[in-house]
């Protein structure tokens, strides 16, 4: 019988153990280094170098053999030289992150401001089955509201004879008159068309007069606009701010808080009620002179500067280089639908909730 006692193989040491786990440490970490396909997909996080290393779990094991067969090392990462045995330094995950997000960025809906929009060859005709009918407005007086809310509005008279677009430009419409498409909602020709910048909005107004053959109301110079007719003018125009407000108040015959109710889901498309999109025009009420969609669904540009002194993003704007828009949008709340709602924007924004509807001078 043998006595002999079996070797222990078990070190009497601890450091040995510590040892083997070291020498395939460098493969555990360089799998722990890996991101999934989510991760990927997903914005990168501001985090510490240490954190981004060790954001995901090694798998069990320690030897290539126990990886999922399935396994791919994120080429990125693998490509990032480390920095001692098993960490990549801050800067090189700062250019990382800087890569991808410059590649996920999607490109800006810009233009050369100073160039007008492309006409379409279409016949008059054809434009005139777009158009939508026209509100005739009498000349009156009204109580405006005060661009400055710190103080009452006040009686104004509408010296001229003006008529307005029943609906906001749609789609249909601008693609008649216009080669560029704009809009980013693009779901249906009836919808409201979206994206206009105030520069698009002067542009377009030019190319309808001269689709109808008749004397444009704007002259551009650049970015420099001018209307040398002013109210004379024969041709399509944005309507000034107090003919925007004495149409939505019906020929200033109503005091309602939209234009057409005091509740705002009857006659307006808005953030609660939108599903962040804009909608077919004439779908809500209309108010009591017929135009539709005059509180939500867009924003619509009129004439007038931002005035001196007054407040937007915290600041005194000196430069007029803001325009006004008026009656809301499907991003705003319903408090920006209200008829002495007013906000401003750059004049060569193109932010999805700005649209454009235009007025005629009756001419005697």
């Amino acid at each position: 019988m043998n006595n002999r006692k079996k070797p222990n193989f078990m070190p009497k040491n601890t450091s040995v153990l510590s040892t083997t786990l070291a020498i395939f440490s460098p493969v555990v970490f360089s799998v722990a280094c890996s991101t999934s396909e989510a991760e990927q997909e997903s914005p990168p996080s501001v985090l510490s170098a240490q954190q981004q290393v060790f954001s995901s779990a090694p798998p069990k094991g320690n030897s290539l053999q126990q990886r999922p067969a399935n396994f791919q090392q994120t080429p990125t990462r693998q490509s990032s030289p480390p920095v001692g045995r098993n960490r990549v330094s801050a800067n090189e995950i700062n250019a990382t992150n800087a890569q991808a997000n410059k590649n996920r960025s999607k490109p800006q809906r810009t233009r050369d401001t100073s160039k007008p929009l492309p006409p379409r060859s279409t016949s008059w005709s054809q434009v005139e089955n777009a158009l939508p009918a026209m509100i005739h407005f009498p000349t009156g007086t009204f109580k405006s509201c005060s661009m400055d809310i710190s103080s009452e509005g006040k009686y104004v008279r509408i010296t001229h004879e003006f008529e307005m677009m029943a609906t906001e430009v749609t789609q249909d419409l601008w693609d008649q008159v216009v080669m560029e498409r704009l809009a980013r909602f693009r779901s249906c020709s009836n919808c409201a068309m979206d994206s206009v910048s105030w520069h698009d909005a002067v542009d377009f107004a030019n190319l309808l007069s001269i689709s109808q053959g008749v004397e444009p109301c704007y002259e551009r110079n650049g970015d420099e606009v001018t209307w040398p007719q002013g109210l004379a003018c024969k041709g399509w125009r944005l309507p000034t701010d107090l003919e925007w407000e004495y149409a939505a108040r019906s020929g200033g015959q109503t005091a309602y808080t939209y234009a057409g109710s005091s509740t705002p889901n009857q006659v307006s498309w808005f953030l609660d009620n939108a599903n962040r999109e804009t909608h077919p025009v004439a779908q809500k009420q209309p108010n009591q002179s017929g135009l539709y969609d005059m509180s939500g669904n867009v924003w619509e540009w009129v004439w007038e500067r931002m005035p001196t002194g007054q407040q937007y993003s915290g600041q005194k704007q000196a430069d007029f280089s803001l325009r006004i828009r008026r009656g809301g949008s499907w991003s705003s709340g319903a408090n920006n639908s209200e008829v002495c709602s007013r906000g401003y924007f750059s004049t060569t924004n193109r932010n999805p909730s700005l649209g454009v509807r235009l007025v005629r001078t009756v001419q005697k």
